[in-house]
């Protein structure tokens, strides 16, 4: 006996099934509640939904094996700003969740996963399988395109003569088979691929399988990777009736990876490897700081400080201005929106202005401004010109495989990731890393390109290497526990790394649990975030450095080089790497004498070369570094060292955007560089003699160093 709620469902199986058996339904006109249902009737019909089962999994594997293309709607936002000014709270919000007051700070950055539904936000777990998501989408755009395309001849034929009307619907081939071709010689808007140079690939030191014993970066070329051409892997996928009903459900929906950076001074240094040159920023402060007379001068600071970030790292980026507590400043708006306006004057950022003021005023408490900015924020980002970016079924099992990839480590070498590539039909290097390009842009991955080494590794969980950095940059009053370390014996060494900034190999193995420890001192000092201090003993981050000098009168030596960044800005993590970089070098040289060393957070003194020492200070207050030189045979070589390094920073860690004036103190000038007493620096935007020094900017760290 059937009854009505059985026929209901008999009707949303047959929906399921994409509506191709809904004539089926004339076997039931006409039944009435608990009706015997003749069992030919109920044989029929399950022999109809079997025949379009297979039907929709021989369309499904079409799609997985075709090469057609669609958007990849997947769009990153990185929220960035002072600590303590609602980051977390406002991503919460967005993503209807309840505001907590008792949510603890950021430390190095979270990052979670949302999705746009019916300008709704709701907080997902990162997707594992895009090709079936992506080969469901194409066939459910194959079928809405056929089924206008038969209304269409149906009318036609309305109009045709009774002999006419007897042509059949013309059986048209697929419209990807009809442009297969073409996509094969052109992807993407590239060109039929030029003649690849043989890549070469540096390994990173490491005590892992299978970079076992490697004491230094080692070449294999790329011909040697690939020169066996293996025959393309099929994509394999299970069918899953869900995946129409999601694809239906969610049909225009969008993906985000959300970043909420911590907000605290000692993090700064370690952002510039995660911002990325498109997404959208959200620039939070805290509205009521800026009624404090002691407290507004800070927060704008930190204001102009995000502003020059992200104009270095993202100038073409959509910039949302977010003001949280609102509803404790509502009489002081317009006075607040003015002293906004003020500070963004003058700034070529992307700012979504929200009028009447030029930021988006929120309460996470009351919710009030939330729906604005999510509405705005999603509609930014359906018209952001990536978003039109398609991608085919090959890229996306491509990334699977990179996601899902069973190693014991977070990450892959480049060997390993071409090795995929080829097998899913990504057969040039340049469609290769414009799919990791991609990937790394959106926040699936991470795949650093500043030198040959770090383009040689692809980290496959973000977060991971978010967590490892953090455990040992962090803030050293908010976010560290030395009950902890004592408990594991380890108190003084702690001490000596949260205030010194001299880590021992113990608290390193400690604070990584001894996962992947030699990865993770190595990448930091590819990235000049650490440098060696003792052998594989301990080692140095002067971002952990606490001490300050008073001014720059304490410098010690006549003659010293000033670097004046003060025409833009001088961003967190100069100076740092600069110190890493002249530390590692005298390690190198054999001239660092541990004893000697004077370390302070904006002040470092040490010998370079062997004629006698150097000193090197950060002047935030005029935005400039000095270099004070003791040797009078030194100055010359110590000179050309520093701006090499400086050169090196700014290609590698600040996206090619520093631009300094040099000018020099002390010894006749000419008698050593030879040209007049000031001097432009080098930024990549002033001056030709960038492209001639990229050969020192992008060549390996130790390649470098050896060199200078």
């Amino acid at each position: 006996r059937m009854q009505g709620s059985d026929i209901a469902i008999v009707v949303k199986a047959l929906e399921t099934n994409e509506g191709s058996l809904l004539t089926s339904l004339d076997l039931f006109d006409g039944l009435e509640k608990k009706e015997i249902v003749p069992p030919s009737a109920l044989l029929d019909l399950d022999n109809a939904l079997q025949a379009a089962r297979v039907r929709t999994i021989t369309r499904f594997n079409e799609a997985l094996s075709s090469n057609a293309t669609a958007p990849f709607s997947r769009m990153r936002i990185m929220f960035v700003g002072q600590g303590k000014a609602g980051k977390s709270a406002t991503v919460r919000s967005l993503l209807g969740k309840p505001f907590n007051p008792d949510w603890d700070s950021t430390i190095g950055a979270d990052i979670s996963t949302g999705i746009t539904s019916k300008r709704c936000w709701t907080k997902t777990n990162m997707k594992t399988d895009f090709a079936s998501e992506l080969a469901t989408i194409l066939m459910e755009k194959q079928s809405r395109d056929s089924s206008k395309s038969r209304k269409i001849w149906d009318k036609l034929k309305s109009n045709l003569s009774p002999t006419e009307k007897e042509v059949p619907y013309p059986d048209y081939p697929d419209k990807e088979n009809l442009i297969e071709e073409k996509q094969k010689r052109s992807f993407l808007g590239v060109s039929k691929d030029p003649p690849e140079e043989p890549e070469k690939h540096f390994l990173l030191d490491s005590d892992l399988d299978p970079l076992r014993d490697v004491s230094k970066a080692r070449e294999t070329s790329a011909h040697d990777l690939v020169k066996k051409k293996k025959a393309r892997k099929e994509i394999q996928r299970y069918y899953n009736s869900d995946l129409i009903s999601n694809v239906k459900g969610n049909s225009d929906s969008l993906t985000l990876s959300l970043w909420d950076f911590g907000g605290q001074q000692t993090f700064y240094t370690m952002h510039h490897i995660f911002l990325t040159k498109s997404g959208i920023y959200l620039l939070v402060f805290d509205l009521r700081s800026f009624l404090v007379p002691g407290d507004s001068v800070e927060s704008l600071e930190y204001v102009r400080f995000w502003l020059q970030s992200i104009q270095l790292h993202a100038p073409d980026a959509p910039l949302f201005l977010v003001g949280t507590f609102s509803d404790q400043v509502d009489s002081n708006m317009v006075k607040i929106d003015s002293l906004i306006r003020s500070t963004v004057k003058g700034f070529s950022c992307q700012i979504a202005s929200n009028e009447p003021t030029i930021f988006y005023p929120v309460d996470n408490m009351s919710e009030n401004g939330v729906d604005i900015l999510r509405s705005d924020v999603e509609k930014y980002a359906r018209g952001d010109e990536s978003m039109k970016q398609e991608v085919s079924v090959r890229w996306m099992a491509f990334l699977d495989e990179i996601i899902s990839s069973k190693t014991e480590r977070d990450y892959l070498l480049i060997s390993e990731v071409r090795t995929f590539g080829q097998q899913y039909g990504l057969e040039s290097i340049q469609e290769q890393d414009e799919a990791l390009s991609l990937f790394h842009e959106r926040g699936l991955l991470v795949r650093l390109t500043a030198s040959e080494t770090l383009k040689s590794i692809v980290i496959t969980k973000p977060q991971w290497l978010v967590d490892g950095l953090s455990k040992l940059i962090r803030d050293h009053d908010l976010h560290l526990n030395l009950k902890e370390f004592e408990t594991a014996g380890l108190l003084q060494e702690a001490e000596r790394t949260f205030g010194d900034g001299i880590a021992s190999r113990d608290l390193l193995e400690f604070l990584w649990k001894g996962s992947q420890v030699e990865f993770l001192i190595d990448l930091m000092k590819r990235t000049m975030l650490m440098s060696e201090w003792k052998s594989k003993e301990s080692y140095l981050i002067p971002s952990l450095l606490q001490a300050d000098i008073a001014s720059r009168h304490e410098l010690s030596f006549p003659a010293n080089v000033k670097y004046d960044f003060s025409e833009k800005f001088l961003p967190k993590g100069v100076f740092q790497r600069l110190v890493c970089l002249f530390v590692e070098s005298s390690f190198r040289k054999g001239v660092l004498d541990e004893n000697t060393v004077v370390l302070r957070r904006n002040f470092v003194s040490l010998n370079v070369l062997s004629g006698g020492k150097v000193e090197l200070y950060e002047d935030l207050a005029e935005e400039c570094i000095l270099i004070s030189i003791e040797s009078e045979q030194d100055f010359e070589k110590v000179s050309l060292m520093a701006e090499s390094m400086l050169k090196k920073i700014n290609y590698d860690a600040m996206n090619g955007g520093l631009d300094w004036n040099r000018s020099y103190v002390g010894w006749e000038r000419q008698n050593y560089i030879g040209r007049g007493n000031q001097e432009k620096g080098i930024g990549s935007r002033r001056q030709n003699s960038v492209k001639e020094s990229k050969i020192k900017e992008s060549v390996d760290l130790d390649s470098f160093l050896n060199n200078l």
